[in-house]
């Protein structure tokens, strides 16, 4: 047997192979079939591009790439975002993870692409020696009980701004010029082109889309929401001024009081005038980092700063 690690884009049986290495990570409640029938069937998984080192023919470490566009300084820059990192336990402590990464990255600069995004759940020392670069990862926690007088007297002060429910396929143009109009000033964000939004609304086709309206009945913002384990989770928002994430909030508290559910969470960002029961704290998983590919293209703080804006439904 050797160590030699032979590093290549994943046939079909090597995919397969890598979705039944993880499901020791990632397989929650469910056998191992099922496990590889649920990422055989998932539209995220199929977006990727799968990578395999292998030892021997065997499938030893992988990873999902997953195609992106970014606009950094107004600029559009082909990018990734790279997922499902693993290597199989006794395979382990050689860097063969590292070299994986390092050849996908070598591989897909070929095609053009100049940055790469990745969420840490790991300890951020070990991609920041591949040189991914920490961006400010918050997560918000707000008591329903705790919030619920505040947030309902903002409502009451701004009664003609409407909340309502809505169909997400119905209203994805409207989605798409909210949030492209919320981003647009912003050092970095994930580009949605038509096909990307059309991804987005097709995954987890359980979650909740609301759309705020301002006083003349124009839309003011919107918001994703899904319930998840006693919680009501932020996944996706964005709003036509800084007042109406306020606004956009205060509803989200009273929509999780009527559901009789405790917390609202989600990634917010720490901005100025933020409402007092918006508890913001550092993510210990699911750290957003980035690296450029591109020798001529800087990573600098301003773009760091501006990732705390990325959300969770982009998440890989």
């Amino acid at each position: 047997m050797t160590d030699e690690l032979d590093i290549h884009r994943a046939t079909e049986s090597e995919r397969i192979a890598a979705y039944r290495n993880v499901h020791e990570v990632w397989g929650g409640a469910y056998g191992i079939d099922e496990h590889v029938s649920r990422r055989l069937a998932s539209v995220q998984h199929n977006r990727a591009l799968w990578y395999v080192g292998c030892v021997d023919g065997r499938v030893v470490t992988s990873l999902g790439c997953f195609p992106l566009q970014f606009r950094i300084r107004g600029e559009t820059q082909s990018g990734i975002a790279i997922g499902a990192v693993h290597t199989v336990p006794e395979f382990r402590g050689r860097g063969f993870a590292p070299q994986l990464i390092e050849w996908t990255e070598s591989d897909q600069r070929q095609q053009g692409v100049t940055v790469s995004l990745l969420y840490s759940d790991i300890p951020q020392e070990y991609y920041e020696r591949l040189g991914y670069l920490v961006c400010p990862s918050w997560e918000a926690k707000i008591e329903t009980a705790a919030a619920f007088a505040a947030a309902r007297e903002l409502l009451q002060s701004s009664p003609e701004c409407g909340f309502e429910r809505i169909s997400r396929f119905k209203k994805r143009p409207t989605l798409a010029t909210l949030y492209d109009n919320y981003h647009a000033s912003k050092e970095i964000l994930i580009n949605r082109d038509e096909a990307y939004w059309e991804f987005l609304l097709a995954k987890q086709p359980d979650d909740e889309y609301f759309l705020l309206n301002d006083p003349s009945g124009d839309p003011a913002g919107y918001v994703r929401l899904r319930t998840e384990s006693e919680r009501l989770l932020v996944r996706d928002f964005a709003v036509a001024g800084s007042d109406d994430l306020n606004l956009l909030l205060a509803h989200v508290v009273c929509n999780a009081a009527d559901r009789n559910l405790p917390t609202v969470g989600g990634w917010l960002p720490d901005l100025p005038g933020q409402l007092a029961f918006i508890k913001l704290s550092q993510r210990a998983q699911e750290i957003t980092m980035l690296k450029s590919l591109d020798a001529s293209l800087a990573i600098d703080e301003s773009v760091r700063e501006a990732a705390q804006h990325f959300v969770e439904i982009d998440h890989v």
